[in-house]
């Protein structure tokens, strides 16, 4: 193959013409050809943008006063991750946000993508939620399953909560139901997704996307090798959905166990919840514990949760009297703003029973509240670093992987010129001699 070319580029300049000079000709021309099909970007212009800024839409608070005192909001254009261990009330705190989304009549279609519950699971959350009394659970999302399912489905001796709270719970939902869409596509790719979001937008706005969660949605077909390098794709589809749409983007996210203290079951072992609940704060989530790496470079706000009933339960393997009480804290902080403050920590009422995120009452303040002013700066200092030496690993494993693959290929193709060179100098056989 290398002596054809030769002979043709012998042949090139003996005509006058250099084959080199044609490729370069050649290349120009797709180039220029392949310029025309750009959507050119407009010129600069201040009054431009002035107008651009006035239509962006405002971001949405949580409906948690503690969380949006941390200057806390979801923009249009912008992924938010929501963080955290298995049962740290990931889905939990998704449907919070849909509930609170709903309940302050923003505008837009709010949209759920469920990879881990079914929506018939969704709905009975919701339920739950909606049919709390003055803030304070009713029904647990169990009840509201079983009780619509069969009345009589727990025994005749069964108290159920007041009938007249899941009651105004439905009719509330009926009403919502046109702002909501709840979708359990498991098998769906993150492009599929985008895709789906992006027929809903052409039939009206959607004020809201949210999936539960980044580590179960499948990325776009391709060979990526490495599963960090999936779960960056599958983060880099969501983000690129939320400036589509112009619509904020929230999706859950796993965080590994390697945010936990050396020997934390064992200094938990034994003590009360309130006695633990300062050692179980030292297990709060960093941005360097997402699990597979990469989501964090795409995500514009990361909040990281800390379910202290969870860690007192599995860690603590509380039982009996040291069993944790009704409500418990939640903590929710900002690991990660591109454009605010991080480090700051919020202290949300959690009861578990109902599935039910709140604000603390005053008279649950002083157990429940935490700290929430800046982080100092060797804590941030301490972040950045862990998040920029995340981010070389993973390109020099991304260049690693490269270079093995060129070699790769490389080695093969010498050894298909190998064995097609052996095979052309291989002597003719007697059979073929004769012929």
């Amino acid at each position: 193959a290398a002596s054809d070319v030769y002979k043709r580029q012998q042949e090139g300049r003996r005509d006058g013409r250099d084959l080199d000079e044609v490729r370069r000709k050649l290349e120009a021309g797709l180039v220029a050809a392949r310029g025309l099909t750009l959507d050119v970007p407009p010129p600069f212009s201040v009054a431009r943008l002035v107008e651009e800024t006035r239509n962006i839409p405002e971001g949405l608070s949580s409906g948690w006063d503690a969380l949006d005192s941390c200057g806390v909001l979801f923009n249009p254009g912008e992924l938010a991750l929501v963080a955290a261990r298995t049962s740290h009330a990931k889905t939990t705190t998704l449907v919070g946000l849909l509930r609170n989304w709903l309940e302050a009549a923003e505008d837009g279609l709010l949209v759920f993508y469920s990879h881990e519950e079914p929506e018939v699971r969704i709905f009975h959350r919701l339920l739950a939620l909606f049919a709390a009394e003055g803030e304070r659970g009713t029904w647990t999302s169990n009840e509201v399953r079983d009780f619509l399912r069969n009345p009589d489905s727990r025994g005749p001796d069964y108290s159920w909560p007041d009938g007249r709270d899941l009651a105004a719970a439905q009719r509330r939902l009926r009403e919502l139901e046109d702002r909501l869409l709840v979708v359990y596509r498991p098998a769906w790719r993150a492009d599929e997704i985008a895709t789906h979001a992006r027929g809903l937008a052409e039939r009206g706005k959607v004020g809201a996307v949210l999936a539960d969660y980044l580590q179960r949605v499948r990325p776009p077909e391709g060979d990526y090798g490495r599963p960090d390098i999936e779960i960056t794709e599958v983060a880099r589809c969501f983000k690129a959905l939320s400036v589509e749409l112009a619509a904020p983007v929230v999706v859950g996210a796993q965080i590994n166990r390697d945010a936990i203290p050396d020997r934390y079951g064992a200094n938990l072992a034994g003590k009360t919840y309130k006695d633990a609940t300062s050692k179980i704060r030292e297990s709060r989530p960093n941005l360097d514990n997402l699990r597979g790496g990469g989501s964090e470079q795409e995500a514009d706000l990361v909040l990281g949760l800390l379910n202290y009933a969870a860690d007192y339960k599995t860690e603590a393997k509380a039982t009996g009297e040291h069993e944790a009480p009704p409500v418990t804290l939640l903590e929710v902080g900002v690991l990660k703003s591109r454009y605010g403050d991080v480090g700051r920590w919020a202290g949300l009422a959690f009861e578990r029973r109902f599935g039910l995120i709140r604000d603390p009452s005053p008279a649950e303040e002083n157990e429940l509240t935490v700290e929430t002013k800046a982080a100092s700066r060797e804590y941030l200092d301490g972040l950045n670093k862990r998040a920029a030496a995340r981010v070389e690993t993973a390109r020099l494993n991304k260049e690693r992987a490269e270079e093995q693959r060129k070699a790769a290929e490389a080695k093969a193709e010498a050894a298909r010129h190998k064995a097609a060179s052996k095979s052309a100098k291989k002597p003719p056989t007697s059979t073929e001699a004769d012929s």
